[in-house]
C-alpha cells in the first residue's frame, strides 16, 4: 500500500525537490501539490493524502493555520512541517497547531523519508 503524499510550499523548486526526493521510495506517492496553505486545505478536502509535508510561511495561507485546519477536519492525516526556520519557537507553534513532525528543510535529504516512515508507523 502506497502512501499518499501532499507537498505545500510556495516555492516551486522546493515542490519539485520533495517530490524527487520522495520517488526515491517505491512505497511514496506524490499525490498533488499546492503553493498555499488556503490551497493544500483544499487538496486535502478533496483527496486526503495520508501525509501533508507543510512549509510554514506562504501566502494566503501560512502552515500553522492550513496545519490547524486539517488536523481539525482530518485528524488521522499526518502533518510533517518543513522550514528553514530553526528556532525552537518554529517547532513548538507547529506542535501546537497539530503536526506530528518538524524538519529543518536542510535535513530533508537524510531525514525526511525516515520521518515519514515513523509517524506513519505508530499510526
Amino acid at each position: 500500500m502506497s502512501l499518499t503524499v501532499l507537498v505545500v510550499d510556495d516555492d516551486e523548486d522546493i515542490r519539485r525537490l520533495l517530490a524527487l526526493t520522495l520517488s526515491r521510495d517505491p512505497g511514496v506517492t506524490v499525490v498533488g501539490a499546492a503553493g498555499d496553505g488556503e490551497a493544500a486545505v483544499e487538496f486535502v478536502r478533496y483527496e486526503r493524502p495520508k501525509i501533508v509535508l507543510m512549509d510554514l510561511l506562504m501566502p494566503r495561507l501560512d502552515g500553522l493555520e492550513a496545519t490547524r485546519r486539517i488536523k481539525q477536519e482530518w485528524p488521522r492525516t499526518k502533518v510533517i512541517v518543513l522550514t528553514a526556520l530553526t528556532e525552537e519557537a518554529y517547532r513548538l507553534a507547529a506542535y501546537n497547531s497539530g503536526a506530528d513532525g518538524f524538519l529543518n528543510k536542510r535535513e530533508i535529504a537524510t531525514a525526511l523519508l525516515p520521518a515519514i516512515r515513523e509517524i506513519t508507523s505508530s499510526a
